[in-house]
């Protein structure tokens, strides 16, 4: 068994490799996300309330999520 067809790419894809460890990846994308998570450890943090979150898409949602909170306590 071929591991891009273990990963769901097809073989001419080139499979890209974590400059870190061994990890594999189909997507730039996939890679650029395991080095900044895993890795580089970077945390994103809400300028409102300070609550930290592990990427920028948690913080997005929180502070969608919080937007109507804060307009009915300013109001």
């Amino acid at each position: 068994l071929i591991l891009s067809q273990v990963l769901g790419c097809p073989e001419s894809k080139k499979l890209l490799k974590c400059s870190y460890c061994d990890q594999l990846f189909g997507s730039i994308d996939h890679r650029y996300n395991h080095i900044q998570f895993v890795h580089l450890m970077q945390s994103y943090a809400c300028i409102t309330c300070g609550k930290e979150f592990d990427g920028d898409v948690e913080l997005w949602q929180h502070l969608r999520d919080n937007e109507g909170h804060r307009r009915a306590s300013s109001g």
